[in-house]
């Protein structure tokens, strides 16, 4: 019924139909309806934005809180000794996310992990480090 950019998408067959339907008015309340309904963004939350970890192998976690609950999120480590198990790179909904990582026989290392679009910072004591305390 309309030629526009639009067509195709949700949007557009919300305003085809109200003007097949109804005309003006309803196209109105529905765009108001639609415009409300998609204000409603998810929100991201980590339980912190950094962690100290030892020198030695290990796991560790983080909470992500995420508002609805129904909002999915993805994870990427962006360091080679950081991990995830395939169950911690994607999910929905509010979580515990565990990671993993190498032992540092060298100095202090820091690296990410990008969670939902929040960074994770962890930081890594080299075995070094603590041979110079001793």
């Amino acid at each position: 019924m309309f030629n526009s950019l639009l067509a195709g998408t949700p949007l557009g067959r919300l305003i085809n139909d109200c003007l097949r339907s109804c005309g003006v008015l309803c196209m109105v309340l529905s765009w108001m309806a639609f415009s409300s309904a998609q204000a409603q963004s998810t929100k991201f939350s980590l339980g912190t934005a950094t962690l100290l970890v030892g020198p030695a192998v290990g796991s560790n976690s983080v909470i992500l809180a995420v508002t609805p609950a129904t909002g999915s999120w993805t994870n990427t480590a962006n360091a080679s000794w950081l991990h995830l198990s395939p169950a911690n790179q994607s999910g929905t909904g509010s979580t515990n996310v565990i990671f993993s990582y190498d032992a540092n026989s060298r100095q202090t290392r820091s690296g990410t992990f990008t969670i939902a679009g929040q960074t994770l910072t962890i930081t890594q004591a080299g075995s070094l480090m603590l041979r110079l305390i001793w």
